[in-house]
């Protein structure tokens, strides 16, 4: 499962909410969940989701994807 898919589902929204949250189309957030590469601002935009909710382990997982892909959020 993408972490994307992961993070909406945990804070426990719709595609159409979880794309407003990130200021994406519902299209983007179907592809994100997909396994599409994830442009390293939604990253950011998801790693704060994730804190501010409290998902220490999801922005933990968030945070090695995106310094893995783009070497820091």
């Amino acid at each position: 499962m993408s972490t994307f898919k992961e993070l909406r589902k945990a804070l426990g929204l719709s595609q159409e909410a979880i794309a407003k949250a990130v200021g994406k189309s519902y299209a983007s957030a179907r592809n994100y969940e997909d396994g599409r590469k994830l442009p390293p601002e939604v990253m950011g935009k998801m790693l704060g989701l994730a804190v501010r909710a409290g998902l220490t382990d999801l922005a933990s997982q968030i945070e090695e994807e995106a310094t893995g892909l783009y070497g820091s959020v």
